[in-house]
C-alpha cells in the first residue's frame, strides 16, 4: 500500500524522548551560559578574579590546588561542572514536564528551581571544597537562578517547536474539548427554564 510523503517523514521522524531531551538540554545550557556569564560579572564587581569561581568549581577534580590556580585549564573545568549541571536541571525538567500541570506552569516551574536552588546550596557549592561557599553567596546565586527560571519558562515553546519540526504533532498534549452549545445551553438552563423572549410551544405545552 503506497503511504503519503508525510508518513514517510513521520516514520523517520525522531522519538518523543530525545525531542524532550532535546528541548530541555537546550533550555539547561541557555541558562548555564547566562549563569556562567552572570558569575564573572559578580566577581568582578566584588573586586575578585572574573574566573575566581570556575576555579573553586574545579575542586572536584583540582582541591584546594584552584584557590593557587590562575586563568588556565581549571578555570575550563570548573566552568564546564557549572554548565553540566544545569544542562542536566534542564533533561530532569524536560522529563518531569508532563507530570506537571501545564496550566500551571509558573507555579510548578517556581517550585522546581527553588527545589534546584536548595540543592545547590546544600550540596553542589559545598562540595567543590570547605570554603567554596565563600565564593557562592545568596547575591550570586539568587540572580542565577531566576536566570534559570526565566531559561526553562521558554521550555513549552522549544519543545512544540521540534516536535513541529521532527517529531509528530500528535504527541503535543491536546486541550479538552468544550461541550457543544446546545448541550452547555441545556446544562444552564435545566429543566424548566424559559429563556427570555421564547414561548413554549403547542407541543412542549401538550407534553407538559
Amino acid at each position: 500500500m503506497p503511504t503519503s510523503p508525510s508518513q514517510n517523514e513521520r516514520r523517520h521522524s525522531l522519538p518523543h524522548l530525545v525531542c524532550k531531551l532535546w528541548a530541555g538540554l537546550a533550555s539547561g545550557m541557555l541558562a548555564g551560559g547566562v549563569i556562567l556569564l552572570w558569575f564573572s560579572l559578580h566577581s568582578l564587581a566584588h573586586s575578585e578574579f572574573w574566573w575566581s569561581k570556575f576555579n573553586v568549581a574545579a575542586g572536584w577534580f583540582y582541591d584546594t590546588a584552584v584557590y593557587q590556580a590562575g586563568f588556565s585549564w581549571v578555570t575550563l573545568c570548573g566552568a564546564s561542572v557549572i554548565l553540566l549541571f544545569y544542562c542536566i536541571v534542564g533533561a530532569c525538567y524536560a522529563w518531569c514536564w508532563e507530570a506537571l500541570f501545564p496550566r500551571r506552569a509558573f507555579l510548578t516551574t517556581a517550585l522546581f528551581v527553588a527545589a534546584v536552588y536548595l540543592v545547590a546550596v546544600y550540596r553542589l557549592w559545598p562540595s567543590f571544597g570547605p570554603f567554596a561557599r565563600l565564593w557562592f553567596p545568596w547575591t550570586a546565586t539568587v540572580p542565577a537562578h531566576v536566570a534559570l527560571f526565566a531559561a526553562l519558562a521558554r521550555y513549552p515553546a522549544s519543545y512544540i517547536r521540534l516536535i513541529n519540526e521532527f517529531g509528530d504533532p500528535a504527541w503535543l498534549p491536546r486541550s479538552r474539548p468544550e461541550p457543544p452549545m446546545n448541550v452547555q445551553e441545556k446544562r444552564r438552563s435545566g429543566p424548566g427554564f424559559d429563556p427570555a423572549g421564547e414561548a413554549p410551544s403547542p407541543t412542549e405545552s401538550a407534553k407538559d
